[in-house]
């Protein structure tokens, strides 16, 4: 039912996205514990914790250190990227706008892979498997990947897979609560949203491939 707002988000803000289906997984993976979950698809979808606040159809994260000051606002990162089309958005109303919220996930992917383009990555698919990894790792984690791999024979940090996606300075240890390690999430997340199977071929025939 949301797929006219996101083609919509689309062709006003970033109509060259390469594999449009993939906004759709990247929904789909933050959103949607399961198809049927109430919070599938819906900006009410939240994930809270004493240090964190993941919000609405991006989940856009803010996160506190433990004295309580802000650690980082991927909200007002957002706006920060495109302070007239993000204009409106804020911590108030993230919960229950759909279209900004939908808006704030094509700024972030837009800026990010304009940034891969300026670093030589010219493969589009590349691109998009690490930006995935930065949406859900955070940019500087991509980039210390990258010059790790750099650093490893017959490992090219232009390519994700079979490459990048295996070199990481990630921790490996598997994090309280969630059963899996920092690394093992961040590469679960890609293979999850990037590749046509399992989820982005759902939304090629209302997106686009």
């Amino acid at each position: 039912a949301m797929a006219p707002l996101v083609v919509h988000e689309i062709e006003q803000h970033w109509p060259a996205v390469p594999r449009r289906s993939y906004l759709g997984a990247l929904i789909e993976k933050e959103t949607c514990i399961t198809l049927a979950h109430r919070s599938c698809w819906s900006t009410t979808a939240r994930l809270k914790t004493s240090r964190e606040e993941g919000a609405g159809l991006g989940q856009l994260t803010r996160a506190w250190r433990p004295d309580g000051s802000l650690r980082f606002d991927a909200l007002e990162e957002a706006r920060a990227m495109a302070p007239q089309a993000l204009r409106e958005l804020n911590w108030a109303n993230v919960y229950t706008r759909a279209d900004l919220g939908v808006r704030a996930i094509i700024v972030k992917l837009r800026d990010c892979h304009s940034r891969f383009e300026r670093l030589g990555v010219d493969d589009a698919m590349a691109r998009l498997a690490f930006c995935d990894a930065a949406y859900n790792g955070g940019l500087g984690g991509v980039q210390q990947d990258r010059k790790l791999c750099a650093l490893t024979a017959g490992c090219d940090p232009a390519q994700w897979f079979g490459h990048v996606e295996h070199h990481s300075a990630k921790s490996r240890a598997r994090w309280q609560g969630y059963g899996a390690s920092a690394f093992d999430i961040n590469r679960a997340h890609v293979r999850a949203t990037v590749p046509l199977e399992p989820r982005r071929w759902r939304y090629a025939q209302w997106l686009g491939v």
